[in-house]
């Protein structure tokens, strides 16, 4: 993978340089593989990493049982905390969502969403944003989707 001395090695450090993922080379890789997310935005693995052996390492760590989503979003709340920390105090935004999701089988483990006549299904989610006392946003403090 590709080596960034930027702005971007900054942000993924502080955002993912402290997961706990029972290595340390796992750890090196998810802040590589952010930083380069966050230098080439998209929306899809091949869209970020354009040689093959750099999408396949990325497949290969997002599939392994040692990352966890639970992992990465604590290190993400653990990283908007201490942001936090720096002011007297800190708003905690909280915001919901629905994806709502074609199940006509209902075949997918896919909640009701919306009143039942309706037979809609899909998937919601909470996040709660870290803002400082200005307003500005810290971070990520916490997600939680469930169907």
């Amino acid at each position: 993978m590709r080596e960034l001395k930027c702005e971007e090695d900054t942000w993924a450090w502080e955002q993912f340089g402290h997961a706990a993922l029972g290595d340390s080379r796992r750890t090196d890789r998810v802040v590589r593989m952010a930083a380069w997310a966050a230098q080439s935005p998209g929306g899809k693995i091949s869209q970020v990493f354009e040689g093959a052996s750099e999408r396949q390492g990325a497949y290969d760590l997002l599939e392994t049982h040692h990352v966890s989503v639970a992992a990465l979003s604590s290190a993400l709340g653990a990283a908007a905390a201490e942001r936090a920390a720096h002011d007297t105090f800190a708003f905690a935004a909280v915001d919901g969502s629905s994806l709502t999701l074609t199940d006509r089988t209902q075949s997918k483990d896919f909640g009701s969403l919306g009143a039942l006549i309706h037979h809609v299904r899909g998937l919601k989610v909470i996040r709660t944003l870290a803002c400082s006392p200005e307003g500005v946003p810290l971070g990520l403090l916490s997600q939680a989707w469930w169907a």
